[in-house]
């Protein structure tokens, strides 16, 4: 991004990062001079990970026992991760309406595409809907 103004020395600025749904401000502060000056401020960006496409994060079991989950619902506990987003109406996240629950898009991938696994046993139906709310905790009683 450049910025260029008549009485100004001319400002550039690479390697802004913008993410997917953000809104990036980014302040540039003209000095006095002429146009033909330039200020370049220069970064290298992380490499990018070519060898595989998958994303992941994990959020400690800790967290979700401290943390105050709307409804006690562990499916809340995903709007953490930076890639899932949901696409129902909060109003409908309830522990009786376990398919409000399972609409989440992951990554921009397609909503219900997902398996939801507790204790490596899915509790999805042949629709990708969680079938259950589990117990955020379920040692703890």
């Amino acid at each position: 991004m450049s910025a260029v103004a008549t009485g100004f020395k001319s400002m550039e600025r690479k390697g802004v990062v913008i993410s997917t749904q953000a809104a990036v401000t980014v302040d540039l502060t003209l000095e006095l001079g002429q146009v033909t000056e330039q200020v370049n401020v220069t970064g290298e960006a992380p490499p990018l990970e070519t060898s595989d496409a998958s994303t992941g994060q994990v959020i400690e079991s800790q967290k979700i026992t401290d943390l105050p989950i709307l409804g006690r619902n562990p499916f809340f506990v995903a709007k953490l991760a930076q890639t899932v987003v949901f696409v129902n109406n909060p109003k409908m996240g309830r522990m009786q309406d376990q398919n409000a629950n399972s609409q989440v898009s992951i990554a921009g991938g397609p909503v219900r595409t997902n398996n939801v696994l507790v204790d490596g046993i899915s509790i999805t139906d042949s629709n990708n809907r969680a079938v259950f709310v589990p117990r955020p905790n379920p040692s703890r009683r």
